[in-house]
């Protein structure tokens, strides 16, 4: 691995995403929820000797990783993916899963420290306030929309249920938000 790369590089990331923290939290969500159990995938399919598909899991890792800046993931992908290129593991199977449970454990901190940053403005009430209206909600939360804030699902249903929105449009703002069609939720609101 060359000279210690970062297990998140941030300033890469949002380079990649016109500096859209949102969108990069969202990603970096996906890619933990999608790869925290790759580690025993892998071993299930080299236990197979299904060096294919092993092969074919770690490049899509090595392409996502580069992507987002995930820089160590992607240099230990490079090298493991090489290693099974003949279908024999030369070692880099465990610096590859050490490097993958760190990338995952920097990703989760990286996403708690966003979510506890308290990010509301004086013009900006949050929707944790006692007393809030339904109205003072919709508005707190098209107001994070418009500033592309990542709001974590289990939030955005909270948030959702505080309104005077009916049950279908909430599943549509929630929709919208998931698929990041964040104009279609802010319409909606």
């Amino acid at each position: 691995m060359s000279q210690n790369p970062a297990l998140v590089n941030l300033t890469f990331g949002l380079s990649q995403l016109s500096g859209n923290q949102g969108l990069l939290n969202k990603l970096l969500s996906a890619f933990y929820d999608e790869y925290s159990g790759l580690a025993a995938e892998l071993n299930e399919l080299m236990g197979d000797k299904d060096w294919t598909r092993a092969k074919q899991r770690v490049h899509t890792v090595k392409g996502v990783a580069g992507n987002l800046g995930l820089d160590a993931l992607h240099v230990a992908s490079k090298d493991f993916e090489t290693a099974l290129k003949d279908g024999v593991d030369d070692g880099n199977q465990q610096a590859f899963f050490s490097v993958l449970a760190a990338t995952l454990s920097a990703i989760q901190a990286q996403l708690d420290a966003t979510m506890t940053t308290p990010s509301p403005s004086p013009t900006q009430p949050s929707n944790e306030q006692p007393g809030a209206d339904a109205n003072t909600v919709r508005q707190d939360l098209k107001t994070a929309l418009q500033r592309n804030e990542f709001i974590p699902a289990q939030e955005l249903q909270q948030r959702l249920a505080a309104t005077d929105l009916d049950t279908e449009t909430q599943s549509k703002v929630a929709a919208a938000v998931d698929d990041l069609d964040y104009a279609t939720a802010i319409a909606l609101l």
